[in-house]
């Protein structure tokens, strides 16, 4: 793992075996293999020449319904403390 405050930039054909992340800044891959972890069955992501990797996207359901457990338990909460 590299961890940075700033900015992480792996050159040309570097191969990453973890994660790099940056509090204030990007990371920037130009054509890097990067591996999850090397314990891991699951393939490396390639990153193209022009360094941005398809990241995938949670929908917006997941989210909307964990908001609405959170709702539900804020209001069970609430009706705890007020008896």
């Amino acid at each position: 793992n590299i961890l940075a405050l700033t900015s992480i930039t792996l050159q040309t054909g570097a191969t990453l075996s973890g994660r790099a992340l940056a509090q204030t800044g990007a990371v920037t891959l130009a054509s890097n293999v990067v591996s999850v972890c090397s314990l891991a069955d699951t393939p490396p992501v390639i990153a193209p020449a022009g360094g941005v990797a398809a990241v995938p996207a949670v929908s917006g359901w997941p989210i909307f319904i964990l908001g609405l457990l959170l709702l539900a338990a804020t209001m069970v909460s609430v009706r705890r403390r007020n008896r």
